[in-house]
């Protein structure tokens, strides 16, 4: 399985990338690993809204630690 970690959470990625990602999770096409913004409240909110399993404040961190293929 693909698993995936999203660097921004922003209106782009709000609006087109997490709805995108999320349905390919309902349909057991893909793990929604891990998000990262640089705020962490917007970053926490976007987990929890489009099924991600943490979330970041780093992309360094998030990286090393999740090892995502996407």
């Amino acid at each position: 399985m693909i698993r995936i970690a999203l660097i921004g959470c922003g209106g782009i990625a709000f609006h087109a990338h997490g709805p995108a990602l999320s349905c390919l999770q309902r349909e057991g096409m893909a793990e929604l690993a891990a998000c990262c913004d640089t705020d962490a409240v917007r970053a926490e909110a976007f987990r929890q809204t489009f099924g991600f399993a943490r979330a970041y404040c780093s992309h360094e961190e998030m990286l090393k630690t999740e090892n995502p293929n996407v």
